[in-house]
């Protein structure tokens, strides 16, 4: 499947690429059925084949429509099937029916939070927007007449029952969030009110850092945000992370990023920039671009597993992205250098040079090179080094000025690591100690004859 929509996609037409998910799902829908199972398992088998390829999200942003339509067409056509004459002449049968079932899935669904160790509150709001019978049930009561389990009146109230339930649920939905107050008032619970307490924490909120998730990664950058005294809040689906996050001190948010709601409530507005350090694809992708309609002038930098994932988001509203797969190619990179005694300088050289070329193949073509020697005009034409002055050097204990060292070497000492402190712009009367480093501009040639130098071996053998 993977191999046909690339196909499709390299004719650059979107109704071609429509029709053929379209073909796709009813075709293997048609065969599944004519292989004596169901309709529904072979559109769910196109579902996940489709889910697995990698255009997964322009599959989802062109199946919503039909998703809808379907919907719509599912819920009337289930609405034809209720007796209006039944359901009035036995309504008495019918609202007893849906006290009953709605206080049950209201129980249900309140102790399901309160076991999960959500508050009281939070609880009775799960509980009360999850009152209704879901529409699964149609399925399951037609099912059950077409074999004769149930006799046809049972058969109506249910669905009755079923579609009341359905078309009260937009009401419940609006009513959940003080109702819920009220009733954890009734039981004397008096939990603090999240949406109130975050909403007082974030209200002075400007020119922050929204932090969506608060896995390893979000938590480093929050730790240099927090270091550089920059204000930044999180956003975390995950309860019990939220709960410890809280009592850590952090400004968190317990929701999906996704929502343009709970965007809005750690002030996108008002932010400054926003990282995505999320694991799910499909989330960061609704995200990038719903943070962006929020924020036009917001900073976006996302987390990324794949290379591949980069122009999809930056085309979405990212403005940078960082991808797993190349930052560990350029770890493994670094330690395979060093393990072949690359000098530390030439290491940093050849990564920077390969974080530079990655920016301009996968990113803005446009973008500021991100090499060693683009910051520095200084460095220009040049090249910076990093060398450790070996511990059986003869020329430790003499200064600068005695070795001459600019004249010999043809490099210049821009700093000196002593004891994890920089010493920069040394002054001639430096003596070397045992366990200096010395950071060198110069060319290459001049760093062949430094090692040699400061090894003690003859420069004219290292010059020829």
């Amino acid at each position: 499947m993977k191999p046909l929509l690339r196909g499709i996609l390299r004719t650059r037409a979107p109704e071609l690429f429509r029709l053929t998910i379209l073909a796709l799902v009813l075709g293997t829908a048609w065969i599944t059925a004519h292989a004596g199972l169901s309709l529904a398992l072979g559109a769910f088998l196109a579902g996940l084949a489709l889910a697995e390829s990698d255009s997964s999200h322009q599959v989802m942003a062109d199946i919503i429509p039909f998703r809808d339509v379907f919907l719509a067409v599912f819920f009337i056509s289930v609405g034809m099937l209720v007796d209006i004459r039944l359901w009035i002449t036995n309504w008495w049968a019918v609202l007893i029916g849906i006290i009953l079932l709605s206080l049950a899935k209201t129980i249900a669904g309140t102790l399901a939070g309160i076991v999960s160790k959500y508050p009281l509150r939070t609880a009775l709001v799960a509980g009360l927007m999850t009152f209704q019978v879901g529409e699964f049930s149609f399925i399951l009561m037609a099912q059950a007449r077409t074999l004769d389990l149930i006799p046809i009146q049972t058969y109506q109230l249910t669905l009755s029952i079923i579609a009341l339930s359905m078309m009260l649920t937009p009401l419940m939905f609006r009513m959940a969030q003080p109702l819920s107050l009220r009733l954890a008032g009734l039981f004397g619970w008096r939990d603090p009110d999240p949406v109130s307490d975050e909403h007082e924490r974030t209200a002075n909120l400007d020119g922050h850092v929204i932090i969506a998730g608060y896995g390893h990664a979000g938590r480093n950058v929050a730790r240099a945000l927090r270091d550089m005294c920059l204000p930044y809040i999180h956003i975390e689906m995950n309860g019990e992370m939220v709960r410890t996050a809280r009592k850590s001190g952090e400004i968190i948010i317990h929701g999906d990023a996704t929502a343009p709601a709970v965007l809005e409530g750690a002030g996108i507005h008002r932010a400054r920039a926003m990282v995505l350090a999320i694991n799910d694809p499909s989330a960061l992708a609704r995200t990038v671009p719903t943070a962006r309609e929020l924020n036009p002038d917001l900073y976006i930098v996302a987390r990324t597993h794949y290379v591949t994932n980069i122009q999809p988001l930056m085309k979405a509203g990212a403005n940078d992205i960082i991808t797993d797969e190349f930052g560990a190619g350029l770890e493994m990179a670094a330690f395979l250098l060093k393990a072949f005694q690359v000098p530390e300088g030439r290491v940093l050289k050849i990564l920077s040079s390969l974080r530079d070329e990655h920016q301009r193949r996968y990113e803005r073509q446009d973008s500021q090179s991100s090499n060693l020697t683009g910051y520095l005009s200084v460095l220009e034409g040049g090249e910076i080094e990093i060398q450790a002055v070996p511990d059986d050097s003869p020329h430790i204990g003499r200064t600068l000025a005695e070795l001459n060292f600019r004249a010999v070497t043809g490099t210049t000492v821009m700093g000196v690591i002593r004891n994890e402190r920089v010493i920069y712009s040394p002054s001639a009367e430096l003596r070397l100690e045992t366990g200096d480093t010395l950071m060198l501009i110069g060319e290459e040639q001049g760093f062949q004859i430094t090692r040699a130098f400061l090894h003690g071996q003859s420069i004219e053998e290292t010059s020829s």
